[in-house]
């Protein structure tokens, strides 16, 4: 049998920001193919961002996730009939997918009404490294350190 090779689509760069994280939050972001309403959500938030601190919210996103994008990453093992996580390290590309993923998730479960402030407000947070997004980072962590002995 043939392997199937799948080609490679690239992000294109975010027209506003010119910044490739932005796009892929763009892309995170979307569903059901309606690609205008989550770049307005997404620089909804960014002005938001903006209104409350005055300081460029690229800054503020790039900071937000250098600090949710885990270095590590839990897979499950069995090791005698007990199933371990064991760490494993992450490549940069997918450890920053994982932190936007995060980010997206945890400001949808927010209970804010709309998804901009939601999210605006998940980017803050996880910039001042506290959230819901930092405590899925430090758990995976916690849970890595125990079962680092099974490597």
């Amino acid at each position: 049998m043939r392997k199937i090779y799948k080609k490679k689509y690239f992000i294109v760069k975010d027209i506003k920001y010119n910044s490739f994280l932005v796009s892929f939050l763009i892309n995170k972001i979307l569903k059901k193919g309606k690609k205008d309403k989550a770049k307005n959500i997404v620089y909804k938030a960014f002005q938001y961002i903006f209104n409350k601190t005055n300081i460029n919210p690229l800054l503020i996103f790039e900071k937000a996730i250098r600090n949710v994008s885990p270095k590590i990453k839990l897979k499950k093992k069995v090791i005698s009939g007990v199933v371990f996580k064991i760490p494993y390290i992450l490549k940069k590309y997918h450890s920053i997918n994982l932190g936007i993923n995060w980010i997206v998730f945890n400001s949808q479960k927010r209970i804010e009404k709309k998804m901009f402030l939601r999210l605006g407000n998940e980017i803050l947070d996880s910039s001042n490294n506290f959230g819901n997004s930092i405590k899925k980072k430090e758990e995976i962590y916690k849970i890595a350190e125990f079962n680092k002995a099974f490597i």
